[in-house]
């Protein structure tokens, strides 16, 4: 199994290589950031003894296993140039790096290493197996150097240890996550092929089979013709992206696949070739990926050879636009300029006539001022003295029946009228909202009107007792309750009203609310004369009227009125100018 991440790691020499990895003694020691991780994961996850030897000088590491087995090269040789600091066998590591180097393998069997051991200097016979290790730009740049010490036992026993030592070595390779394939001799009969291999060829019978055996429908095919190059030559051969169809499933059905593959010899101690190492990698996904890569980057170039078309089309024919859209711009720039003057004395028209609506409505409530004021004063004082005189003359003396009956009806309508003559009076304008403020208007009013229309009103004021409002205001909020009000009584068949009063934000704030039968405020309703006034009223004030209803759900007038409206501009020459007076 292959050991957990060496940074992670928490064997010996694990701690050793992470140690060795920050120091900063560049003299003794080499660098290892080039050294890829998964490199170092594979070495330390062998359970056999292996070296690791990178680059040029064969800088060594080593896993736990081979750290027991060299002995007292432990720890020195961790780090140091294998050429240097183990010059015994500086010949056979020379080699190994020669070949590994150059992407080939090398074996030799039965090799005499010298080490000390427990104070005395062994030799011990191994099978030394080399390959060629890539760095992250995928070329060889150190040799993984796996030992497997043959016991100095002969017969059956000598032989299974060594068969054991060698099945424990296949069974590393196993873990290794690219195919790997062994063949031997000049067949290239197959003797070792790994999970992964299998992975990639499907499952069909590999082992003691030739490769053209083993592989029918690569034949005629230059998948056959690499290993017999390599084998004739000795040097290494890498095929990139080689493609060919497989009977992956072993049903006649073929496929076709995309394939990195690295041949290399492998050779013995007197350096002749006796077998070949397969790498292989299935890029076929990769392989899809670029072809629709690519045919989209065609499928790009295409449209953007008819993009430019169209463009040279469009340019052409914006040139065309460009003048027809001069002489169309020199035709509306002396439009704009009528029309801007039209706008210019439009806008000037509706500030006059918004100034003229400003003060007809306050002469208006002025004249209402007066009125009320006779009538309570005039009439109300005749009506006060007929009611005195009635009284007077009834106190009199006795009075025959009739006279008697007919004075009772004179005080009875002179009751009604005074209170008909106050009434309107109110509504005409309340002296309330003069003497006391909005407050207290709003209640009269609310009040009265309860009584005359025998629908229950629930009044709320707020922030209105502190101050009072400007005469603006109060005379705005009171009229748009009062003619919302009016409304309610005309149309809405209500059970209850809700009259809201406050202040937020700097607005005086309106809102009547009834659960009478609603309407559609869309398709009717604008051209009633008291919306048409109240909405009139708002915007003299600077304000905003909004009116939600629906039929059966009632209906809500809120009235929102700055407490601080803007200036009204001056007047445009011949405007009306001053207050309008009562003649």
């Amino acid at each position: 199994m292959v050991s957990p991440s060496w940074r992670n790691g928490e064997g010996d020499v694990s701690a050793r290589i992470r140690a060795l990895d920050g120091s900063s003694d560049v003299e003794e020691r080499t660098p290892l950031l080039p050294i890829t991780p998964t490199a170092l994961d594979i070495l330390l996850g062998l359970p056999a003894p292996a070296l690791l030897l990178w680059g040029p000088a064969g800088v060594v590491l080593y896993n736990d296993a081979c750290a027991a087995f060299i002995g007292q090269l432990h720890p020195g040789l961790l780090g140091s140039s294998v050429l240097q600091a183990w010059p015994e066998e500086r010949e056979i590591y020379a080699r190994a790096l020669e070949l590994g180097l150059r992407g080939e393998s090398l074996v030799a069997k039965n090799r005499e290493l010298w080490l000390e051991r427990g104070g005395q200097r062994q030799c011990v016979r191994v099978d030394l197996t080399s390959s060629p290790v890539r760095d992250a730009g995928g070329k060889p740049a150190g040799v993984l150097v796996s030992l497997n010490e043959r016991p100095e036992r002969v017969g059956a026993a000598a032989d299974a240890a060594l068969a054991s030592a060698e099945q424990e070595w296949a069974r590393a390779l196993s873990e290794v996550p690219v195919g790997l394939l062994v063949v031997e001799g000049p067949d290239h009969v197959i003797r070792f092929v790994n999970p992964a291999y299998r992975g990639i060829f499907g499952d069909r019978p590999l082992e003691g089979r030739p490769l053209r055996e083993a592989f029918p429908e690569l034949k005629g095919s230059s998948a056959l013709e690499l290993p017999e190059q390599v084998y004739r030559t000795g040097d290494m051969l890498r095929a990139t992206g080689l493609g060919f169809t497989l009977d992956r499933h072993g049903d006649g059905s073929r496929e076709q696949g995309f394939f990195d593959v690295v041949w290399s010899a492998l050779r013995d101690a007197e350096d002749r070739i006796t077998g070949l190492l397969a790498v292989t990698i299935d890029v076929t996904e990769q392989v899809r990926e670029r072809e629709r890569l690519e045919a989209q980057r065609h499928e790009s170039e295409a449209a953007r050879i008819e993009l430019d078309q169209a463009y040279a089309e469009l340019a052409t024919r914006s040139a065309k636009r460009t003048v027809e859209l001069a002489r169309t711009n020199a035709v509306l720039g002396r439009t704009n300029t009528v029309l801007a003057a039209e706008i210019a004395q439009r806008m000037r028209a509706e500030r006059n006539r918004t100034e003229l609506l400003r003060q007809l409505t306050s002469a208006q409530e002025d004249e209402q001022r007066r009125i009320a004021r006779d009538l309570h004063d005039q009439v109300g004082q005749t009506l006060t003295v007929l009611t005195l005189a009635v009284r007077a003359l009834r106190d009199s003396g006795p009075l025959p029946p009739a006279a008697v009956a007919s004075l009772a009806d004179v005080q009875r309508v002179a009751d009604d009228l005074g209170r008909e003559v106050h009434g309107l009076a109110v509504r005409l304008r309340p002296t309330a909202l003069d003497d006391i403020g909005l407050h207290a208007a709003l209640g009269q009013l609310v009040g009265e009107w309860s009584a005359r229309t025998n629908v229950h009103v629930d009044l709320q004021i707020s922030d209105l007792d502190q101050e009072r409002l400007p005469p603006d205001v109060e005379t705005a909020l009171f009229r748009i309750v009062q003619e919302a009000l009016t409304n309610v009584a005309r149309h809405a068949r209500a059970q209850h009203v809700s009259v809201v009063v406050q202040q937020h934000e700097g607005n005086a704030i309106a809102v009547v609310e009834d659960d009478g039968v609603g309407w559609n405020p869309v398709r009717g309703g604008n051209g009633r004369l008291g919306l048409v006034g109240m909405r009139e009223r708002v915007t003299l004030a600077g304000g905003r009227l909004d009116i939600e209803s629906a039929p059966g759900e009632g209906t809500t007038v809120i009235a929102r009125v700055p407490l601080a409206p803007p200036e009204a501009p001056p007047p445009e020459e011949g405007a009306p100018r001053g207050e309008l007076k009562r003649s």
